[in-house]
C-alpha cells in the first residue's frame, strides 16, 4: 500500500489489517516477473501523532474500511508508483 493510493487525509501509519481477514490472492505481471499480490480490505484507524508514543488507543469510533493491494516488498523497485 502506498500513500499516493489513500488520499490526503490519512497515512499509511494509520492502517491495520483485521486479526481475521478476506484477504485474496491475485496473480500480476510486473516488467518480466510474475507475482502474487492480496487485495482485500484493511482498516482505517485514525489519525494522530505518535510522536514520543510507543502505544496508543485506539478510537471509540469503528474503524472505516479501505481496499489494499499489497505488494511484496522485493517488487518495490520493479512496481513504480500505485500499480
Amino acid at each position: 500500500m502506498e500513500s499516493a493510493d489513500m488520499g490526503s487525509k490519512s497515512s499509511v501509519f494509520d492502517i491495520a489489517l483485521p486479526a481475521v481477514n478476506d484477504l485474496h490472492p491475485r496473480f500480476i505481471t510486473i516488467g518480466n516477473s510474475r507475482l502474487v499480490r492480496l487485495e482485500g480490505d484493511a482498516r482505517i484507524t485514525g489519525n494522530g501523532s505518535w510522536d514520543k508514543s510507543l502505544y496508543k488507543q485506539l478510537p471509540k469510533a469503528p474503524p472505516a474500511p479501505i481496499p489494499v493491494k499489497l505488494v511484496p516488498y522485493y517488487a518495490w523497485p520493479i512496481a513504480g508508483k500505485a500499480i
